[in-house]
């Protein structure tokens, strides 16, 4: 969990208690350890190992904490030129 509080120490967002389900260092762990379930690299095409190639992270600017969740999925991305 070290890797987890020092980005939250360094954003100012105070970690919480360790057991206490509705604190930002275990909400990150708990939905870092299931989006690590669902990844399953192809290195043998040469896939990457980051995580950072398969994973995205947003932050949706309501709700509450308990409100996080891990969404499997694809994602898609178009750009229009004018």
């Amino acid at each position: 969990m070290r890797s987890i509080r020092e980005p939250l120490r360094v954003e100012n967002v105070p970690p919480g208690e360790e057991n206490d389900k509705a604190c930002w260092l275990e909400i990150i762990t708990s939905l870092s350890w299931e989006a690590a379930t669902l990844l399953k690299p192809d290195t043998s095409q040469g896939g990457q190992m980051d995580p950072g190639g398969y994973v995205k992270v947003k932050c949706l600017a309501s709700g509450r904490r308990s409100q996080s969740m891990v969404v499997k999925g694809v994602v898609c991305k178009k750009n229009v030129a004018h």
